[in-house]
């Protein structure tokens, strides 16, 4: 979501309209968020069956639930990204409409595009994918592999769960109070 210092992403204005537009309208709602996510695709009818057979829109009793999931849209992950020490892989969708391609992600890890790909990488594009993490972690398997690195990460993981336990704590009281408002 856009903010101050990131401009790109979602705006206030239009997630608060679709966080509306779903509370009132969560079937029509969920249709135009499934044709934003199918946006770009090589094949997008192919495509939206699949996706229709996965993703199970809203049932009436659900909406709150809904609702809550899209408050995670809120959370700005960015310093989170930063503290990871781990090298990273981010694969995107070229003509993603949820994720433009020119965000600036590379800043936190190596970043692959799938050209001709939507938002729904992992349906539209699962043996890409799988290539690509294949790749990325035989490129970084010396250094995990490292006994006296593992070890050190232990005892760093020890040293810095507070802070992820704080950073969660955090996210879920975010989420909980924009879901009373949502």
């Amino acid at each position: 979501m856009q903010r101050d210092d990131w401009p790109h992403g979602m705006s206030r204005v239009a997630f608060d309209a679709f966080c509306e537009s779903f509370t009132v309208e969560p079937s029509a709602t969920f249709k135009r968020f499934m044709a934003l996510q199918l946006t770009g695709a090589e094949d997008p009818r192919g495509l939206r069956k699949v996706a229709r057979s996965l993703l199970i829109g809203p049932a009436p009793d659900q909406a709150l639930y809904w609702a809550q999931a899209l408050s995670w849209l809120e959370v700005d992950a960015r310093s989170a990204l930063s503290q990871f020490e781990k090298p990273q892989l981010h694969i995107l969708g070229s003509n993603d409409a949820l994720v433009p391609a020119g965000m600036p992600m590379h800043q936190w890890g190596e970043v692959q595009y799938l050209a001709d790909s939507s938002h729904c990488l992992p349906v539209e594009r699962p043996q890409e994918i799988a290539q690509a993490v294949g790749v990325f972690v035989k490129t970084h398997a010396a250094d995990a592999l490292n006994k006296s690195r593992v070890a050190e990460a232990f005892s760093e993981a020890a040293s810095r769960y507070d802070v992820f336990a704080r950073i969660q704590k955090t996210v879920a009281g975010q989420v909980l109070s924009r879901s009373k408002s949502c």
